[in-house]
């Protein structure tokens, strides 16, 4: 058989043992844990992405190649739920448009790993991102309340700890570019913005607090790890971890904005 083939089979195959998220059973889901869903979709575009980039280089393979078949089934599950929630025809048409986007960007993706492939992924990943960003933005807007919106802040470093990840394996992966390198930067310093913001709001919890205090110390690892000014040698492997650490914690972090504001 070959490694194409191979590939896609087990790709596809890891599909079928993706455990379904607790959000997905819940029985009376709030608008807030349907913000938090599309708030994450963000983050898998950029995901998806990363990990792609990363097999193509043997970052982790077996790891990575499981982690991508559980990102492309998590999209495909929360784009279904989405689609039930939508509370207006306008965010539905919304969604719509992220379909549109993601049938293909989905096919790319489950394939064996190429430097092509990956430039075509980021390149479509910057039109699917923003698709999934309306989104997010006419559920916070639906939702109007000021805690809503911290469920988008909070969710949205998510994404971007993956997209500096994305932005750094391509560079990693010989795809050099200014505009990879600014991107880079633009996130590191959208990151940092939005932290600082999170911990001065004065509607945090205790909780919430330690949190957000956690993250800003791996995120000074993390910017050093990223940090391309240090030298000229790619070090993806500490990238990528660092970064799955940022993602887990900014993840618990947005539940805890999400329960904040369901008034949970």
């Amino acid at each position: 058989m070959a490694p194409h083939s191979r590939f896609r089979i087990l790709l596809f195959g890891l599909l079928l043992i993706v455990l379904a998220p607790a959000w997905a059973r819940a029985a009376e889901p709030s608008l807030a844990e349907t913000l938090n869903i599309a708030g994450r979709q963000r983050m898998l575009s950029q995901r998806i992405v990363a990990l792609y980039a990363g097999i193509g280089q043997d970052v982790q393979t077996a790891q990575a190649t499981l982690a991508l078949g559980q990102a492309i089934a998590l999209f495909d599950q929360q784009l279904t739920i989405l689609h039930e929630r939508a509370p207006t025809p306008e965010i539905k048409a919304a969604l719509g448009e992220v379909e549109r986007l993601w049938q293909p960007f989905r096919d790319a993706a489950s394939v064996t790993p190429s430097r092509d492939g990956a430039l075509w992924l980021a390149t479509q990943s910057e039109e699917l991102l923003r698709a999934c960003h309306k989104v997010v933005l006419m559920l916070q807007d639906w939702a109007g309340t000021p805690t809503a919106r911290l469920v988008n802040v909070s969710g949205r470093q998510r994404m971007l700890s993956q997209r500096i990840t994305k932005n750094y394996l391509l560079l990693a992966w010989g795809l050099n570019s200014a505009a990879l390198r600014e991107e880079l930067e633009q996130a590191r310093l959208e990151f940092r913005g939005a932290l600082v913001e999170l911990r001065q709001t004065p509607d945090n919890t205790p909780e919430i607090r330690q949190a957000l205090d956690e993250v800003a110390l791996e995120w000074g690892v993390f910017e050093q790890a990223f940090n391309l000014e240090q030298g000229k040698q790619f070090i993806p492997l500490l990238v990528v971890m660092s970064a799955d650490k940022i993602l887990k914690r900014m993840d618990d972090i947005t539940a805890l904005y999400e329960r904040l504001t369901a008034g949970g």
